[in-house]
């Protein structure tokens, strides 16, 4: 029987199926020293990818309004907390599993790393490597189509004349 992909139809299908939290508790228990030690750097990348976002999307604004340049902190701190809102908030959403890819990434740089998560995940299902790498992008990729909505719409509305 051919193992099942990680797809947003499977991952639903994974989470609404019965059964689901002692799935996940398999998937827990296949966790190592190394998932908890390098918690923290997920936890700075999440907060880094955030930023890169946030940033994106207040050059995006200035692209649109070059000649708010000069006053953008207080546009930012301004009546209409509804722009601002929306370059913030919706982009946190998608830097968790982004935030999280890049720290699998860093931790299967590391051989030692590798070989004991690899170890661990052997028979459990999404909870190696490659399938949690892809897992984690099919819900990035979900959360990313309104979170740049919602950006983009908060960087056009932004101090708008």
């Amino acid at each position: 029987m051919k193992e099942e992909v990680p797809s947003l139809r499977n991952i639903t299908k994974e989470v609404f199926s019965p059964g689901y939290l002692d799935r996940a508790q398999e998937r827990r228990k296949a966790k190592t020293i190394w998932d908890l030690a390098f918690l923290p750097v997920g936890f700075g990348l999440i907060g880094m990818v955030w930023y890169g976002f946030y940033r994106g999307f207040l050059s995006l604004h200035l692209l649109i309004y070059p000649q708010n340049a000069d006053h953008l902190v207080q546009l930012m701190d301004g009546p209409d907390r509804l722009p601002p809102l929306l370059m913030t908030v919706p982009l946190f959403f998608p830097a968790i599993p982004i935030g999280f890819i890049l720290m699998n990434v860093l931790m299967w740089l590391i051989p030692e790393v590798r070989a004991d998560s690899e170890a661990k995940a052997t028979g459990v299902k999404w909870a190696n490597y490659r399938q949690a790498q892809t897992a984690l992008f099919v819900v990035a990729v979900f959360l990313m189509i309104p979170a740049i909505i919602a950006g983009a719409i908060g960087a056009y509305l932004l101090g708008r004349p």
